[in-house]
């Protein structure tokens, strides 16, 4: 198997999905979209990047949610889901499917902190490796760690690959974000605009390394997971060497006190 097939048939799952959901069901399609959209215009502003990997972010950026399950489905809907997975391959009990690939933990790099890598990211890269024997890293990497990069992994990494991740990461919150501002999510509301705050009022400006922050603390919410709270410290510390206006900031902000402001909490 190749990654070729893997894309195949990974499109063959979504285009299912596509067909057979409601729209207000296909929130996931419009997301991995706007994920993938959001990757291209990041990967623009990096010339550390080739050709190879701007296709391969292209392929995280589609699929990095492929196996997550989805709070908008009903039941019916996600009977069928389920179903069509089954049939293509694709593991539908995913803690088991980890459980019983523990072994390739170690190919990964990620042993002793699988319990904290997002379960749908793992599950997926487990099946890439064992199923299609992908073992392209720069695949694999930002499809891992696009919900949280695991620092002791991370900083082993050069700052190509680093970057990378760092692209998905924060493409993933871009699209989440501009939806929910939309109203066009699971009952989840944005606290502010990550739009807004990377590309400014024209689409003028470029913050990455604050977008990058703000989408970190977006991931983190109310998670108290150790591997969570040490990489939202980490991008923290990178704003501030970057940021004159962040330098002297000695707390992380907590994400209620960045929330949009009504003109109701203004009077």
């Amino acid at each position: 198997m190749t990654i070729e097939a893997f894309v195949e048939q990974s499109e063959q799952f979504m285009a299912y999905q596509e067909k057979i959901l409601s729209d207000k069901e296909n929130y996931r399609i419009r997301h991995a979209r706007l994920t993938v959209d959001y990757t291209e215009r990041l990967m623009r502003s990096f010339h550390i990047l080739v050709v190879d990997d701007r296709r391969k972010l292209s392929i995280a950026a589609r699929f990095h949610d492929l196996l997550k399950a989805d709070a908008t489905l009903g039941s019916g809907s996600s009977q069928l889901v389920f179903a069509k997975m089954a049939e293509l391959g694709f593991p539908t009990d995913l803690k088991e499917y980890i459980y019983t690939n523990s072994e390739y933990f170690p190919t990964l790099g990620v042993q002793g902190f699988t319990e904290n890598i997002a379960e749908h990211a793992l599950a997926l890269v487990l099946h890439m490796l064992v199923h299609y024997d992908i073992l392209d890293r720069e695949i694999l990497y930002p499809i891992l760690f696009h919900s949280c990069p695991i620092l002791p992994t991370y900083s082993k990494l050069n700052q190509r690959r680093q970057t990378m991740i760092d692209i998905i990461t924060l493409a993933d919150k871009l699209s989440s974000n501009a939806l929910r501002l939309l109203g066009d999510a699971d009952g989840k509301k944005a606290p502010f605009n990550l739009h807004l705050a990377v590309f400014g009022v024209d689409d003028c400006e470029f913050n990455f390394t604050e977008g990058l922050f703000l989408a970190r603390l977006l991931s983190q919410g109310k998670s108290q997971d150790p591997y969570s709270l040490v990489m939202t410290q980490y991008y923290f510390q990178r704003l501030k060497e970057r940021s004159p206006l962040w330098a002297k900031t000695n707390n992380i902000p907590n994400l209620k006190d960045l929330r949009i402001k009504k003109k109701d909490d203004e009077e």
